[in-house]
C-alpha cells in the first residue's frame, strides 16, 4: 500500500488549492470543460489493471466553479454526483484523472490515481460567477481610467476605448462608461462623482484632478476608483436582476438619510467598501468610518444620520457573512 505519510504530504498540498481543468467533457463533443475545483486523497487501495494489482490513491474531486455553457449544461443533467455511474461521465472522468497525473507524479514517479468521488459544490454558482466578473470588471474600468488621466488628458471619453461596451466572461450584462475628465490647477485633491443609468447600462463617472499634484495622489485615487466603480457594477447588476430601478431615485429623493438608507444602496455601498477593504488591506469597518468622515460634502448627512448610516451598513454586512 501507498505509504501513510505520502497521502499527508498530498493533502497538504491540495488542502487550500483551486485547480482549473479545461478539457474534454463529453465524447465526440468539440466543446471543452471550464471548471474549477479541489481535490482530496481519500484513501490507498489496491486495483487491478491489465492482470496486475497495483496501488492507487482514492479521490475526491469537489468542483466548486462551472465557468461556461457546456460545463453547466452536462453537469446539471447530473443531479448526484456523489453517486455517477461510468456510463455518464466516465470520459470526464479519464481525462480529469490524465491532467492530474501529471501533479501526482512529482510526488512519486510510479503513482497511479482513480476518482472514486465527484461532487458538485456550486449551490452558490450564479453569486460567485457574478463576483468574480465584477472583479475583473472594477480592475479593468480602473486601469483604463487610470491610464487616461497619466496622459495628461482630459475631456469626455467612452469605454472602453477600444470596442462599444465593457463584456467579460459569465457577466450577465456588458456595460459602457462615460468618463469626464477636468483639470484645475487651484485644488489641492482630485474630486469623484458616479451614477449609473442602468436603462442603457451606463456607468458615468467624473474626475476633477490637479495635473501638477495627481502623480503623487494616485494611489489615493485608485483606492476611491475601485470604492465608486464596484458601487455602480453593483447597481447596473440589481437592475439585470430586477431588484431595482436605479435611474427612480436619482432626482425624487432629497433626504440624504432615505437616500443613504435604501436597501439596494446599503447593498452597493457594501459591494464599494469591500473592493476598497480589500485592496487597502484595511478592516470593513475602518473604511465605512473613514469614507463619511472624509465626504461630508458628497453625503451631507448630519452626524446622527451618519451614525445611523454606519451602522446600517456595518450591521448588514456583518449579518450577510
Amino acid at each position: 500500500m501507498v505509504k501513510e505519510n505520502l497521502l499527508k504530504i498530498v493533502n497538504k498540498y491540495f488542502k487550500d488549492r483551486v485547480l482549473k481543468y479545461n478539457g474534454p467533457i463529453i465524447h465526440g463533443v468539440e466543446m471543452n470543460a471550464d471548471i474549477d475545483f479541489k481535490v482530496e486523497v481519500l484513501k490507498s487501495k489496491k486495483m487491478i489493471s491489465v492482470g496486475e494489482w497495483y496501488d492507487y490513491l482514492s479521490l475526491k474531486i469537489t468542483i466548486v466553479e462551472v465557468n461556461n455553457d457546456i460545463s453547466r449544461l452536462i453537469l446539471g443533467l447530473i443531479p448526484n454526483l456523489e453517486n455517477f455511474g461510468e456510463k455518464e461521465l466516465w470520459y470526464f472522468k479519464q481525462h480529469l484523472g490524465s491532467y492530474l497525473y501529471d501533479t501526482f507524479k512529482f510526488f512519486d514517479t510510479d503513482v497511479r490515481i482513480t476518482i472514486d468521488e465527484l461532487v458538485l459544490d456550486v449551490s452558490d454558482n450564479k453569486q460567485l460567477t457574478e463576483s468574480k466578473m465584477s472583479r475583473i470588471a472594477i480592475r479593468t474600468v480602473v486601469k483604463d481610467i487610470i491610464k487616461i488621466i497619466k496622459d495628461n488628458e482630459e475631456g469626455e471619453f467612452n469605454l472602453p476605448i477600444d470596442g462599444d461596451e465593457y463584456s467579460f466572461t459569465n457577466s450577465p450584462v456588458d456595460f459602457r462608461v462615460e468618463l469626464y475628465l477636468v483639470q484645475n490647477n487651484d485644488i489641492k485633491n482630485f474630486n469623484t462623482e458616479a451614477y449609473s443609468v442602468s436603462s442603457v447600462d451606463i456607468i458615468e463617472i467624473g474626475v476633477e484632478y490637479n495635473p501638477n499634484l495627481i502623480e503623487k495622489q494616485l494611489y489615493d485615487l485608485v483606492g476611491e476608483l475601485n470604492e465608486i466603480v464596484a458601487h455602480e457594477i453593483e447597481h447596473i447588476l440589481q437592475s439585470h436582476r430586477g431588484e431595482y430601478e436605479i435611474d427612480d431615485d436619482i432626482e425624487e429623493i432629497k433626504d440624504p438619510l432615505k437616500y443613504y438608507t435604501q436597501s439596494h444602496e446599503i447593498s452597493a455601498q457594501i459591494k464599494g467598501f469591500k473592493r476598497l477593504s480589500k485592496l487597502r488591506k484595511k478592516p470593513f469597518e475602518e473604511v465605512v468610518l473613514n469614507w463619511f468622515d472624509t465626504h461630508s460634502d458628497i453625503h451631507t448627512l448630519n452626524e446622527k444620520d451618519k451614525n445611523t448610516v454606519i451602522k446600517t451598513i456595518i450591521s448588514t454586512y456583518n449579518s450577510s457573512k
